[in-house]
């Protein structure tokens, strides 16, 4: 087995990272002085959104419980990402 260890010392001035790969929710890489270049960057999955967590309204589309942290796109089986210090929406 072989094994391959890499640390971002320096990047071009102005800079603090810089990301590659991307989806809706954001990239997924991410390089940074001090992590290895390229490492996996992103929310933390706690679970999936259970349909009981929403209400349908008169359009037929799902609407998140008011209570519940807001989450762009969420929808009953999305993934549910953890809300650390409120970074995914209100609540």
């Amino acid at each position: 087995m072989t094994t391959y260890k890499n640390e971002i010392v320096k990047i071009a001035p102005g800079y603090n990272y810089f990301d590659a790969g991307g989806s809706r929710i954001g990239a997924f890489s991410r390089s940074q002085v001090g992590n290895s270049l390229g490492e996996f960057f992103g929310y933390n999955v706690v679970g999936l959104f259970p349909e009981s967590d929403f209400t349908v309204d008169s359009e037929g589309k799902y609407v998140l419980d008011a209570e519940l942290p807001v989450q762009d796109g969420a929808e009953p089986g999305f993934f549910q990402y953890e809300n650390e210090n409120n970074k995914l929406g209100q609540k």
